[in-house]
């Protein structure tokens, strides 16, 4: 089985094309995360505008599909009525949540990091996910909040946290040794190997093509913790007019961590590029069980 544990959707209406698109793909499950306009429109401005009738839309829209999809909806931090909502999104089928304010680099960056990760406003929030076993995905840039990280970590003992994108972490040999130091002192946390968009996800591969073996090695140590991903946020647009493109990044996606040499799509050029070569348990630990671990709770027992 392989779950794609990371992707966003504007709305229900586009999920049968990409129901179509998983099939032809080999993918057998979605985990949709909720989001603002500025993500599904790439108008930063926006943040977190329609997030909330967005994630009711896409819980009622979708539950039809349940043994396909799963929901994370996300919360503004902000917002005085989180714990209320969050109660409803589990009562509307929620299985976790998607949280976006440790993406930025620094505070002024607004709509994301408006309060320490730490902050006393969430940590209700998250003393009622460890009370569940609830899984929370974050989106937190390590290298710039990573005390803010850290002191989380401790305040909210066994918080079942995926930080993905390797915690936007995977530049370099020493950045990646940081990431193998949270995983190994805070067994809860899990991250994703998704990385958006073509030219966000480049740098990634060129970082794998650099340095496969450190990558192969990592991925086998971890692999009941890293969950496979793409993040590439499926769109009316992009159903109306660019299947071939997701399509294709979801190839590509699949080609990094199955093959050891592979090209990229046409549309970036065609370049020769590494990937990890993983088979066997490893393989089947990223594609599905270390999802299946990471779901599971005590509103729900995944299969």
């Amino acid at each position: 089985m392989i779950v794609n544990a990371h992707e966003h959707l504007e709305s229900p209406e586009e999920f049968p094309a990409y129901l179509r698109i998983m099939e032809k793909t080999g993918i057998d499950r979605v985990l949709f995360v909720g989001s603002g306009n500025a993500t599904i429109y790439q108008c930063k401005p926006h943040g977190f505008d329609g997030y909330h009738e967005r994630n009711m839309v896409l819980l009622k829209g979708l539950k039809r599909y349940q043994d396909r999809v799963n929901i994370f909806p996300t919360l503004n931090p902000l917002d005085s009525d989180n714990f209320d909502r969050l109660k409803k999104y589990i009562d509307f089928g929620a299985r976790g949540i998607k949280l976006y304010y440790g993406l930025a680099s620094n505070h002024s960056q607004g709509p994301w990091h408006t309060m320490a990760l730490d902050g006393p406003k969430m940590a209700p929030i998250f003393e009622y996910c460890r009370a569940l076993d609830l899984p929370v995905i974050f989106h937190v840039n390590r290298v710039s909040f990573y005390e803010e990280m850290l002191r989380l970590l401790e305040a909210q003992p066994g918080l079942k946290v995926c930080f993905p994108h390797f915690m936007v972490s995977s530049k370099n040999r020493h950045r990646l040794r940081r990431v193998a130091a949270i995983l190994d002192r805070y067994p809860n946390v899990y991250t994703d190997c998704s990385g958006g968009r073509e030219d966000h996800f480049m740098p990634f591969c060129e970082s794998i093509t650099r340095r496969p073996h450190q990558f192969r090695v990592f991925f086998r140590k971890y692999s009941k913790r890293i969950m496979w991903g793409t993040d590439i946020v499926i769109t009316k647009a992009k159903m109306a007019t660019m299947i071939p493109y997701v399509e294709d990044m979801v190839r590509w996606y699949r080609n990094i961590v199955e093959e050891r040499n592979y090209t990229t799509p046409e549309f970036t050029g065609g370049k020769e590029m590494k990937g990890m070569g993983l088979s066997g348990t490893t393989l089947a630990n990223i594609y599905s069980g270390a999802f299946l671990r990471f779901i599971r709770s005590k509103v729900y027992e995944s299969r």
